[in-house]
């Protein structure tokens, strides 16, 4: 089912900040070179979220929905930041969600296509839901990088981050610049987890950049 998946992406993500997270910081004291695991444990999370053992570790699997009070609460304890706090509420929120396939082709809104075409304009891009590029304006093109020279199964943000070398030359932190826009990538397939436009672009990426998988093996989530 696809509720499933979203539970499991929830939990997957659940998982990735308990072990990123040094134990001092959420207030356990020790010498950390000598525990067993790196992060926090389960029960560690259970305690500080006031839950059981059991009832954090089913929501950890994808097994075990849960209300926003108790979510709320094991935010607090991993410690998550505000967007990751709303990622969490928001996707065990669509557990129950309609399911739909993207457009075959997003396109520009009108709107933006009379502001790409502006005069005295800056540079400009429209970016549609998993990070393709929709349009762009030719003061953009000044800055030294032609999507029209890209194929446009190739024009996303996130496959340029990670695998065009020559709009990777071009951007002045390009792993920090490749880490967010597979936050924002990572969102979306989590709220669409059936699409099958995603999974392709992800598993396209996955089998041509080291760095890609590792960033998305991260969960790292962003807006």
């Amino acid at each position: 089912m696809r509720g499933d998946q979203r539970a499991r992406e929830l939990g997957a993500f659940l998982q990735a900040r308990r072990r990123a997270l040094r134990p001092s910081a959420a207030g356990f004291p020790g010498d950390e070179a000598y525990r067993r695991t790196t992060g926090l444990r389960r029960e560690e999370v259970a305690e500080l979220a006031y839950i059981s053992v059991n009832f954090y570790t089913r929501i950890e699997q994808g097994r075990r929905s849960a209300s926003e009070g108790v979510l709320n609460a094991i935010a607090d304890a991993l410690c998550l930041n505000d967007q990751e706090r709303k990622y969490v509420i928001e996707l065990s929120q669509q557990f129950g969600a309609s399911d739909h396939e993207y457009p075959l082709e997003e396109v520009p809104r009108p709107v933006y296509r009379t502001m790409l075409e502006a005069t005295g304009m800056p540079p400009t891009l429209v970016i549609g839901r998993r990070m393709d590029v929709l349009g762009w304006n030719q003061a953009f093109t000044r800055l030294g990088f032609d999507f029209a020279q890209v194929p446009p199964a190739e024009r996303n943000i996130v496959w340029l981050a990670f695998v065009n070398e020559e709009y990777r030359s071009l951007q002045v932190y390009p792993v920090d610049g490749g880490r967010a826009a597979v936050g924002i990538l990572r969102r979306e397939y989590s709220m669409t987890p059936w699409s099958a436009s995603l999974k392709e672009l992800v598993d396209n990426l996955s089998a041509r950049s080291e760095e890609f998988r590792r960033c998305w093996s991260e969960h790292t989530v962003a807006f």
